[in-house]
């Protein structure tokens, strides 16, 4: 399973930094104010904020609150909130855009702010009412162990699960707005400040990509006149301010210009230092991982060259601060205790709990899981006495713990959060355990039994292999340093009701009665939530989830059937007779870069489910690429683009199959938002139908 987690996807999720005293500063205060924010002025002048009350009163606030039909209601409002403001941000496109040329531009202008300070407490209310929700995962352990618990434990997964993706989308259609309300206030200096200036207070990290074009020189051929040297340090400050990875490249590149002022420089400079500059890359690192956008020694060298003449003496001494910092790194690695990535310090011993689309989050009863991988971050030392902070983890694939630098980790996920014991000793002791584990021979578990993590002897002999599976590790890590089982996962788990455990064993997996998963992580009572990611939606991604979901959910329904191509079939029978062939076994094991160890047979019937679901999966996602492109260059922009769309580059079959489709969008019936949604529900659609013929043919619910 932890395949589909660590090969899907390459988004880099941008951390924002909240700690566990102030996710409870937000909840207490949201507690007490179930409805204050309805006397704030402005509250009609959209129609989406009048939904905030009704999202408020929705969400539990105690444990006897969470139940199927609050979920319902909470999906239901978070439904109607996101369309609401989708029309409303349209609707306000429209008008601007008709009156572009008139003299109602300074009145868009102010309308501008006015739906970017709507949208924006929006924002606000939504992740408040996540940060809420986070503080009550602790409380479950608390209460006796019956299928009324569990009940509330799957509705509450499923309430926090729909939270983080309304606030994904939330980010989208942001992204959109503002995107728009720039070029509208773009004539305006004064009010495009402004806007900067309530992004930069509101932390808004998705501002930083739609406006990072602001810090270079325009195209000279453009004719445009580039930006006075006061909006692009507030751009700076923006980016600062949301200390988002994502903003790495655009300011390596901006240290890179020979236009950029050295003041601009040094500060640029300063603001990778505080996100955190990329670590050198770990040596023998996989090349196919992503390289750092820039390096110390690089930054290092720039920084030298800048010219100190003309620089007042703060300047100066911030500069030369900067290089001995600079310095220091590209010699020695990081030092300190923690490493600085994404705005959050990290420190060795931590936990990182990871999403990316896969049916895994699905396959127990803590079901829908918030997440499908787990690491827990070391600090090492390589060859030319550079010290890292890496994560250590365990894939399905490969015969050896790995080892992966935090920052290029963490672009391989979607979603995040990083956990830390309170003890700060014991995760120092932790994060030791596991640096002595790289490297070391693996055998991943497909039996997933805790147990034999329980029995292993502690300390663990120093030539012993690690076999468990993906999420034993963290309970590993644990127990090897004398932690106690129930203070990390507390709540037992066991495959999903209905068919799944005989469905699972059919794929070759034996999921039993006593299990630990990513997301059981959560509820432990050691373990304090200090970084999380930003969500973001992007409907590839939806598309992938919604297929391996339903996947997922026709496991615990119906009987499974794989049909296997030819090759997987030849596959499954070498794998069968290597039982008694150590040589043939070997070789297998080689091929498909697994360990000798594990159980081959069992292992190439997984390899047939994975490789055919990630067939569908990535078909699917790529007809609905192609079919987008099909229609626009940008699908997601302004009603001005409807026009744009390239009849040269239109493929016979994608016009064919989405004949209605572009009928009205060539008519101007459709939004780019509506168009992209039907598109969606298409290839999601087609790929559920594909789920059925490759898994669950001639079957009945």
């Amino acid at each position: 399973m932890n395949r589909w987690s660590l090969t899907r996807g390459l988004l880099v999720a941008s951390a924002i930094l909240l700690t566990w005293e102030e996710c409870q500063a937000q909840s207490r205060g949201l507690f007490r104010r179930r409805s204050a924010t309805a006397a704030r002025t402005g509250r009609t002048a959209y129609s989406f904020l009048s939904l905030l009350d009704q999202l408020d009163a929705a969400v539990p606030k105690q444990l006897k609150d969470c139940s199927p039909v609050t979920a319902q209601q909470v999906a239901d409002i978070s439904k109607r909130l996101l369309e609401t403001a989708a029309d409303e941000v349209w609707s306000a496109q429209r008008r601007w855009n008709e009156t572009a040329q008139q003299r109602g531009a300074s009145r868009d202008a102010q309308e501008g702010i006015q739906l970017l300070q709507a949208l924006l407490e929006t924002r606000r209310f939504v992740d408040a009412q996540w940060s809420a929700m986070i503080t009550l995962r602790h409380r479950f352990a608390r209460l006796p162990e019956s299928e009324s618990r569990q009940q509330q434990l799957r509705s509450y997964l499923t309430i926090a699960s729909g939270l983080i993706d309304l606030s994904g989308r939330f980010r989208y259609l942001l992204r959109d707005a503002i995107d728009e309300i720039a070029y509208v206030l773009d004539p305006f200096p004064d009010q495009f400040n402004q806007m900067i200036w309530l992004l930069t207070k509101e932390r808004v990290s998705i501002a930083a990509e739609v406006l990072d074009y602001v810090l270079f020189e325009p195209d000279p051929e453009g004719g445009a006149v580039a930006y006075p040297e006061r909006t692009r340090a507030l751009v700076l400050e923006l980016l600062a301010a949301c200390r988002a990875a994502e903003s790495l490249p655009t300011l390596a590149n901006l240290l890179r210009s020979p236009e950029v002022t050295i003041p601009l420089k040094v500060r640029a400079a300063e603001i990778i230092r505080e996100i955190g500059l990329p670590q050198d890359p770990w040596p023998g690192q996989d090349p196919e991982l992503p390289a750092p956008s820039i390096r110390a020694g690089e930054l290092f060298e720039l920084a030298s060259q800048w010219s100190q003449r003309g620089l007042d003496r703060n300047m100066r001494m911030r500069l030369l601060t900067l290089l001995r910092w600079l310095d220091e790194r590209r010699r020695l690695g990081v030092t300190g205790n923690s490493l600085r990535v994404a705005g959050n310090d990290v420190r060795a011993g931590d936990w990182l709990l990871m999403r990316n689309p896969s049916p895994y989050n699905r396959f127990t009863d803590l079901s829908p899981g918030l997440f499908t991988h787990v690491g827990v971050v070391a600090e090492v030392t390589d060859g030319e006495g550079r010290r890292h902070f890496v994560i250590v983890d365990l894939p399905e694939r490969g015969d050896r713990i790995p080892v992966t630098n935090v920052d290029i980790y963490l672009q391989r996920t979607l979603h995040y959060w990083f956990l830390r014991h309170w003890d700060l000793g014991f995760g120092q002791r932790m994060g030791k355990t596991v640096a002595h584990w790289i490297g070391r021979p693996t055998h991943f578990d497909l039996t997933f039994r805790t147990e034999r993590v329980r029995q292993q002897p502690r300390p663990l002999p120093a030539d012993a292999e690690i076999h468990t599976y993906c999420a034993g590790l963290l309970l590993m890590c644990a127990l090897q340093n004398g932690g106690r089982e129930r203070d990390f996962f507390p709540i037992g788990e066991q495959a999903a009701p209905g068919l799944a455990a005989d469905n699972l064993k059919q794929l070759g997996v034996m999921m039993g009665h006593d299990v630990v998963s990513p997301t059981g992580a959560i509820f432990g009572s050691s373990m304090q939530l200090v970084a999380r990611s930003e969500p973001m939606y992007e409907p590839g991604r939806e598309i992938r989830e919604s297929i391996y979901d339903f996947f997922a959910q026709q496991i615990v329904s119906r009987p499974v059937r794989l049909t296997p191509t030819f090759s997987q079939q030849l596959r499954q029978r070498l794998a069968a007779l290597s039982v008694n062939s150590p040589w043939l076994a070997k070789a297998l094991a080689k091929a498909n870069n697994v360990s000798e160890r594990i159980d081959l047979e069992a292992a190439a019937k997984i390899a047939i489910a994975v490789e055919t679901l990630d067939q569908i999966v990535e078909e699917n996602q790529s007809q609905f690429e192609e079919a987008r492109s099909t229609f626009s260059e940008e699908v997601e922009s302004s009603p001005g683009a409807l026009k744009k769309s390239s009849p040269e580059r239109q493929r016979a079959m994608l016009r064919e199959r989405h004949q209605q489709l572009w009928q009205l969008w060539q008519q101007s019936q459709l939004t780019p938002r509506q168009l992209r949604r039907e598109l969606v529900q298409y290839y999601v659609r087609r790929g559920e139908e594909a789920v059925m013929s490759r898994f669950f043919q001639e079957t009945s619910p």
